[in-house]
């Protein structure tokens, strides 16, 4: 006060922070004042009805921040501090002491209660290759302005932070209710390609070719940043046409010998969604079944579900009834196990073990981690015991009980939470 009007290092200077925010259009300021004049401080953001004030400032006096807090209270205004290093966005923005050297643009947003823990976040985000978002330090003293759950909001929002390091300190429960409040968050982050599987218009992986060809906008400005984040009002198109999340659908089904997997058929052979009912006629399955093969189909219109089950990486165990002409020997056992050449560098595998003979050929049970096409058939060809009857009988967790040829039944939520979780410890047994 007293100097308005004057130059410092090239800036005016102005006796309110009021007739800085009308003159300058400023949004946020920051706080150097001593801890007995933060009120003030803060009574002159309130009324200059900034967003945002930060202050530097600690040990400031309680019953001072009882009283900042009422006139934070219905106000636009929100503090970061006291006691704080501030906030600062990497190559964007900083409000605060942070120094700029040791920060680094990327998607880890970062909030604390400890200054001294900040730093090591940063540097280790950094040398991670990540970098940081947002950095946010709450400030170390008793009583602060905004707290953890305030920071988990804004984050959320953010489409560049794609994951956050929280930041505790002892004494209080602002990590307790910070954690209580993620568990129940429900404006998790959603990805556009997951987005785009969850409606059932295709794979999440055809999503990212769409997305990376420029064929997908979001409110009418084409995205090709993979990883893009969307929220629940945002507009989709892909090519132009909108789409919207389906009601997930999740089915098993018995399908009968004589029909082929697809939608339509060029040589006009008939198809299972020539029999299925027009209520799931929606639905893809996972995976395909042969013409003259009958068994377990899994169906559905969630498209990321189909990818996760279908993926060779995840190798789903899918185990097959199969009658074989003639006598299968250990040998013939051993041989489907260690690898038969189906075609020119091709090798099938299968785990089989003979369950009976009827007659002269013998009744197998078959388990599969591929998904080669006709690779049963093709491999008994090769070993001279051609397939007579072939049947799926489980995929995964999920198999045939309950149903008869033709029939169908819905996944249970429960059920499709038992495969997510079944899915989950194959992609962790496999990655070790």
């Amino acid at each position: 006060p007293g100097k308005g009007g004057e130059i410092h290092l090239g800036l005016p200077v102005f006796d309110t922070v009021k007739e800085a925010v009308e003159e300058t259009g400023a949004n946020a300021s920051v706080m150097y004042v001593p801890a007995p004049y933060v009120k003030n401080a803060v009574k002159e953001a309130v009324e200059a009805e900034l967003d945002l004030t930060v202050c530097i400032a600690d040990g400031v006096p309680l019953k001072d921040m009882l009283e900042i807090k009422a006139i934070l209270q219905g106000s636009k205004t929100k503090l970061i501090g006291p006691n704080t290093p501030g906030i600062i966005t990497p190559g964007q923005a900083r409000l605060g002491i942070f120094p700029e050297n040791i920060h680094s643009a990327g998607n880890i947003g970062v909030v604390s209660r400890s200054s001294t823990l900040t730093y090591e976040a940063v540097l280790e985000t950094a040398r991670a290759g990540k970098g940081q978002s947002t950095v946010v330090g709450l400030g170390d003293d008793m009583l602060i302005g905004i707290d953890f759950v305030d920071v988990l909001k804004l984050f959320h929002e953010d489409k560049n932070t794609k994951a956050i390091v929280l930041i505790g300190q002892h004494g209080g429960t602002f990590e307790e209710t910070a954690a209580a409040y993620y568990k129940t968050m429900k404006n998790e982050k959603l990805r556009l390609n997951k987005y785009i599987a969850s409606t059932g218009f295709c794979s999440r992986r055809k999503a990212d070719e769409y997305i990376e060809a420029g064929k997908v906008s979001v409110n009418g400005t084409k995205v090709t940043e993979l990883g893009f984040i969307i929220k629940s009002k945002d507009k989709v198109t892909i090519n132009g046409e909108i789409i919207k999340p389906k009601n997930l659908t999740y089915i098993k089904y018995y399908k009968p010998a004589g029909y082929i997997t697809t939608m339509s058929d060029e040589k006009g052979r008939k198809t299972i969604y020539d029999i299925l009912p027009e209520e799931v006629q929606n639905l893809k399955p996972v995976g395909r079944l042969d013409k003259d093969s009958t068994g377990l189909l899994i169906m559905t219109n969630d498209g990321d579900f189909i990818n996760e089950l279908a993926h060779p990486s995840v190798k789903v165990p899918k185990v097959y009834r199969v009658c074989a002409t003639g006598k299968l020997t250990l040998n013939d056992l051993v041989l489907m196990e260690k690898g038969i050449e189906i075609e020119k560098d091709k090798i099938a595998y299968a785990l089989a073990r003979i369950v009976d003979f009827e007659g002269k050929n013998s009744v197998l049970e078959i388990m599969l981690y591929q998904g080669l096409n006709r690779q049963i058939r093709k491999m008994l060809d090769i070993l001279g015991h051609p397939v007579i009857s072939l049947k799926r009988v489980s995929f995964g967790p999920v198999d045939l009980s309950g149903l008869k040829k033709g029939q169908f039944k819905y996944l249970k939520p429960k059920q499709i939470q038992e495969i997510k979780n079944y899915l989950k410890k194959l992609n962790k047994n496999n990655s070790k």
